[in-house]
C-alpha cells in the first residue's frame, strides 16, 4: 500500500494538501488545488474499453462528505491501483485532479461535477474516521412526492414482502429472480418496491424474517438508495437498478422518526399493513 501512495505522491508538497479541506457540494471547476475527507460510497468493476484504438482500463467509484456525493474515475495503472487499495465505507482524503462536467449518463449522482485522478498528481491517504460522515448518504422523496422515470432514495416501514418470483428477461429469455416489498411511510400512502437478482435473495429474505419475527410489532424500516420509479394503470411502484444499495434498519434520524410514528400509529389503529 505504501508504494501505491507514493506513486500518487509525486510532484505534490507533501505538506500543503491539508491545509483547506473542501466540502464536496462545493466542489466544482474552478478549484484547482482542493483536498475532500469523504467516505467510499461505492466501488464499480473495473472495465476496458476501446479509446482512439487504444485499449483502455477505466475504474470509477462514488465519494461522499455530509454535504454531498461526486463520481470519481481514474484509468490505466492509476485505476488498477487505485481499485485494488480503497475499500467500501472507509475515509481518506482526496486531493487534486481534474474536476470537469458531471456525465450524467454514466451515474445517477445529482452532483453537476466529477473528479478525474492523475497519476503523479493526484492524492489518496486514508483519514481518520471521527463519525462526522455518514456510512451512507441519502436524500429522500417521499411516497406521495414520486415521479415517473425518476431515480430516488426512499425510505419506509416494511409491512409487507412477497415470495420468490422467478421471470424471463424479454430480450433474451434468460431467467430473472425477483420479489415485492411493500412499503409506508405514511398512513394513507404506500409504494411497492420490487427487489431484483441478488437483493431479492439475501436482503429480500432478511427482511421477510424480521417481519414474521414481529407479528405485531414495529416493522423493520428500508432505506434504498438508488432506485427507478416507474408507473403501471397510474400507480407508481419503484424497483432495484444496478446501483441500487438497501439498508436495513438504518442508524439515521428519518428512521427513529418513521419508527416514534408506527409506535405511536399501532397504539391508536393496530394493524400498520397497507
Amino acid at each position: 500500500m505504501e508504494a501505491f501512495y507514493d506513486r500518487l505522491l509525486v510532484g505534490l508538497n507533501h505538506e500543503d494538501h491539508y491545509e483547506d479541506i473542501i466540502p464536496i457540494g462545493e466542489l466544482d471547476g474552478r478549484h484547482e488545488r482542493w483536498t475532500i475527507k469523504a467516505r467510499v460510497g461505492k466501488k464499480n468493476e473495473k472495465r476496458r474499453c476501446i479509446n482512439r484504438n487504444k485499449i483502455v482500463t477505466v475504474f470509477s467509484f462514488e465519494l461522499h462528505d455530509a454535504t454531498g456525493e461526486i463520481p470519481v474515475v481514474c484509468f490505466d495503472s492509476l485505476a488498477d491501483g487505485v481499485c485494488d487499495e480503497i475499500e467500501v465505507g472507509q475515509v481518506y482524503l482526496f486531493s487534486n485532479g481534474l474536476v470537469k462536467e458531471s456525465r450524467k449518463d454514466c451515474h445517477h449522482l445529482r452532483h453537476d461535477w466529477q473528479n478525474q485522478l492523475k497519476d503523479g498528481y493526484s492524492i489518496i491517504e486514508p483519514a481518520e474516521d471521527d463519525g462526522r460522515i455518514p456510512i451512507e448518504r441519502f436524500e429522500f422523496t417521499r411516497i406521495a412526492q414520486l415521479r415517473r422515470d425518476t431515480v430516488v432514495d426512499l425510505i419506509g416501514l416494511v409491512v409487507a414482502v412477497g415470495p420468490v418470483q422467478c421471470v424471463l428477461r424479454r430480450r433474451d429469455q434468460a431467467e430473472c429472480w425477483n420479489r415485492t416489498v411493500t412499503l409506508l411511510d405514511t398512513p394513507e400512502r404506500h409504494v411497492e418496491l420490487t427487489l431484483w437478482g441478488e437483493l431479492c435473495r439475501k436482503e429480500g429474505q432478511r427482511l421477510e424474517d424480521l417481519l414474521r419475527e414481529r407479528p405485531n410489532g414495529i416493522p423493520p424500516v428500508l432505506a434504498v438508495k438508488t432506485a427507478h420509479v416507474t408507473e403501471f394503470n397510474d400507480v407508481k411502484c419503484v424497483q432495484t437498478i444496478a446501483a441500487t444499495r438497501l439498508v436495513i434498519e438504518p442508524n439515521i434520524l428519518d428512521a427513529e422518526q418513521l419508527k416514534r410514528w408506527a409506535q405511536w400509529a399501532a397504539a391508536q389503529h393496530g394493524n400498520l399493513g397497507a
